[in-house]
């Protein structure tokens, strides 16, 4: 269903049928707008997440932690989509998580200041944990 400016006499490219056209994908087909909606927002907030976590951890150590979003992928493929793997997946997986922890617990202080910018590592993991879920 494309909604046709020659028949309401707009023309192609004005601003009167771009607002026709935003209204009747957003208003009429609006089950096709919220479809595409929930990833969107899903999107925004996984962002936004990473915003947080980049602006209280150090670039590195937000890289690493990063990485586990290799973790939560393979945890709900296992769990939501039943797939098997293999002993030395698991270890990966393993090796994987214990490289995060050993990086995490080298962040010492609770509260730290760089270039005068407070930053809270707890707060980074958190936001860094959940956006490796939402991913």
């Amino acid at each position: 269903a494309v909604v046709s400016t020659q028949s309401t006499g707009k023309q192609k490219g004005s601003l009167e049928g771009l607002l026709e056209h935003v209204y009747y994908y957003t208003v009429v087909q609006w089950k096709d707008a919220l479809k595409i909606s929930v990833p969107a927002i899903l999107y925004v907030i996984q962002n936004n997440l990473q915003y947080v976590a980049i602006s209280n951890l150090e670039a590195a150590v937000f890289q690493v932690t990063y990485q586990l979003k290799i973790m939560t992928t393979a945890i709900f493929s296992v769990f939501l989509l039943r797939k098997e793997l293999i002993r030395t997946q698991w270890l990966a997986l393993v090796l994987l998580f214990a490289g995060v922890a050993l990086v995490q617990l080298s962040q010492t202080s609770e509260t730290k200041t760089t270039n005068n910018v407070e930053q809270s590592p707890i707060l980074g993991l958190v936001a860094v944990l959940l956006s490796c879920c939402s991913s």
